[in-house]
């Protein structure tokens, strides 16, 4: 079973291609969420902090496993 992945980019990224990677990521590792953001580029967390700060903790709040199973 594939550990939880979460890849976040800005859709305006000029070191990364979004787009392509969630392609990728969906052909190799298909329970990866992946979390593109329109208007911003590479440096999304400072940008955007409030978005990408909040999609972090949403997603580490479902898959904590201590969390979970009350461990």
């Amino acid at each position: 079973m594939a550990p939880p992945v979460l890849v976040i980019y800005g859709a305006e990224s000029v070191i990364a291609e979004p787009v392509a990677a969630r392609q990728r990521l969906a052909a190799h590792l298909p329970s990866a969420e992946v979390e593109i953001y329109p208007g911003v580029g590479h440096g999304l967390r400072g940008q955007i902090p409030d978005q990408v700060t909040t999609r972090i903790s949403d997603f580490v709040a479902r898959h904590d496993e201590a969390a979970l199973t009350g461990g």
